[in-house]
């Protein structure tokens, strides 16, 4: 089926699909659910799990899109509140939440959630990382 020019195969199988398609189309309903039911179910699987596997990066692709999308959408409201918190100031508590001791940081329990914080010392805040 090969002839001298690149691509050719290509082309031919390309359009071999098509004509398929189109007869296919213009078959009836009935034979069209004929068609349907006297499918080979294995071949067809096999065919499903390579039209996958040839699609997952396109569809990994868009996935990453929408999910920077929607982190983008939440950004202005992430800065308003960072802003407001770094204009008011951080917590006033002054000693750690577990021992009593000073306060040498805070702890973050959810990054979302950047106003939500726990006063730790060093040591009380190692041990809550460590702890996971």
């Amino acid at each position: 089926m090969k002839t001298g020019r690149k691509g050719s195969t290509d082309t031919a199988s390309r359009r071999k699909a098509l004509k398929e398609r189109l007869r296919y189309q213009a078959k009836s309903k009935a034979q069209r659910e004929a068609v349907v039911d006297n499918r080979d179910r294995g071949a067809q699987q096999a065919a499903d799990a390579r039209r996958h596997e040839r699609d997952k990066p396109t569809r990994l692709a868009k996935q990453r899109a929408q999910n920077q999308k929607e982190r983008d959408e939440d950004r202005p409201q992430l800065r308003a509140r960072a802003k407001a918190y770094l204009k008011h100031g951080p917590p006033s508590a002054k000693t750690c939440s577990s021992c009593g001791a000073k306060a040498a940081g805070y702890h973050h329990s959810d990054y979302n959630k950047a106003e939500e914080v726990t006063p730790l010392c060093a040591s009380c805040h190692g041990k809550k990382h460590r702890a996971r």
